[in-house]
């Protein structure tokens, strides 16, 4: 669907506003997923289970993994790159700790701490006083989702200091600059810088890969930095989104890349008849694989991570197979490492493509998909997401102790994966619904 003409005025991209609520949307269930045995640190793990891994579960999150958290970043690079296109690096960097620095603090001062209470089995002074002496006596770094933010700062602060750097080179250019924006005289030189990112694009991605698979022999998947709480072994990953998300918009490349997408790029010409824009694009992509066969390769290539173990023990391959990929010198983390990689190429740009052309237009002020409220939900939704998980626990705990249908091997298998769309997915509506007008995410 064609962009309205108040994002033309306002280069306002309805389309990656959307892209950033489905994805906070999507993280949302993803954290869900972890108390009811999906992959990584949650403060409540589910008592209606027999403990354990969820298989389902833990490859819903290794999928969601490979490209919501790059796509995020993607979008802010972008993002980014038009704000200091617009602002000098000084007061970019002020609003940037506003909005980024200051949540990270206050989540982890304040909201941190009291989600872990509210996830105590009973609360009583002693018990309340241990586990908050245990969480100050172990902080060293941000804590939450909110390593997302203090990495985002680190990135903005970095893209901040390069256009300093690079001011009067920035300067000569400009005064080479055709009477189209953003295309040089020499229309080679334009293609050639468009032609660039195709090829960073389609091949970084294997670059990527052999980074992370070396990172991952020291950091494997868990394990986090000092203060802002990154993974390394997923910092290649968005190291390489952020910077394409900006290049994106210096180059004028409408959208993310991947290798089954071919970029016609428009001749000098061609932009000079669209100069009542105010920012004619220098190209356009064509997607050549549709969004669900994206997810079936994705999904299907996500086998070979198993295939390994199941070789060596075809009676016991379920218990460590992930366990097995996160890193180190074995063939399912090699084969994990690039896999991760090449989902991310493959699914983050149908997504776009697909949003592009369906969801490209701003939603009304009733909408529960709401654009404006994306940034207060992922800020809000691990306190709310753990208080519905602890009503649903409370409800539900006399089902389990009666040994009736909670207890049943149907209820064992499946009930993880129930319970943490249900509830996820609810979470996620009744936040969108209850907020209010909140600065967007990396701008």
């Amino acid at each position: 669907m064609a962009a309205t003409s108040n994002s033309l005025i306002s280069l306002r991209r309805h389309d990656l506003d959307n892209v950033r609520t489905f994805l906070t949307g999507l993280v949302t269930v993803h954290h869900a997923t972890v108390a009811y045995g999906g992959a990584g640190l949650w403060p409540l793990k589910s008592a209606l289970f027999n403990g354990g891994t969820s298989l389902a579960l833990t490859s819903l999150n290794v999928f969601n993994q490979s490209f919501f958290m790059g796509l995020f970043f993607w979008i802010s690079g972008r993002v980014s790159a038009q704000s200091l296109s617009k602002t000098s690096p000084w007061p970019f960097l002020k609003n940037k700790l506003i909005r980024l620095g200051l949540p990270a603090v206050v989540y982890t001062v304040a909201v941190a701490p009291t989600v872990r209470l509210m996830a105590m089995p009973r609360w009583d002074a002693t018990s309340m006083q241990t586990c908050l002496s245990n969480y100050w006596s172990g902080l060293n770094a941000v804590q939450g989702p909110l390593w997302y933010n203090a990495t985002l700062l680190i990135f903005d602060a970095v893209a901040a200091i390069w256009v300093l750097a690079t001011a009067k080179k920035t300067r000569a250019e400009k005064q080479k600059s055709s009477l189209v924006p953003g295309v040089f005289d020499d229309d080679r030189g334009g293609s050639m810088r468009i032609r660039t990112y195709e090829k960073l694009s389609k091949l970084g991605w294997v670059a990527v890969g052999v980074a992370s698979a070396l990172v991952r022999l020291r950091c494997p998947v868990g394990r986090s930095l000092p203060i802002i709480a990154l993974q390394p072994a997923f910092g290649c990953q968005y190291v390489f989104a952020y910077d394409l998300g900006y290049l994106s918009y210096v180059w004028e490349v409408p959208r993310m890349l991947g290798p089954f997408d071919q970029l016609v790029v428009a001749r000098a010409a061609e932009l000079e008849e669209k100069q009542s824009a105010p920012r004619p694009t220098a190209s356009r992509i064509v997607s050549r694989i549709s969004l669900p066969t994206a997810v079936a390769l994705a999904v299907s290539s996500m086998a070979l991570i198993i295939l390994p173990r199941y070789i060596d023990t075809p009676d016991d391959w379920r218990g460590n197979v992930f366990r097995q990929a996160w890193g180190g010198w074995n063939l399912s983390a090699l084969i994990y490492a690039f896999w991760n990689e090449f989902a991310f190429v493959t699914l983050g740009p149908v997504i776009m493509d697909y949003f592009e052309r369906r969801h490209n237009r701003p939603s009304s002020p009733s909408s529960v998909w709401n654009a404006r409220y994306s940034y207060a939900a992922f800020l809000v939704h691990t306190p709310l997401l753990v208080a519905a998980q602890i009503v649903v626990e409370r409800l539900l705990s006399p089902c389990k102790s009666a040994d009736i249908w909670v207890s049943t091997p149907l209820w064992q298998s499946f009930g993880p994966v129930v319970l943490a769309l249900g509830v996820g997915g609810g979470q996620f509506v009744g936040v969108v619904l209850a907020g209010g007008e909140a600065p967007e995410m990396g701008v």
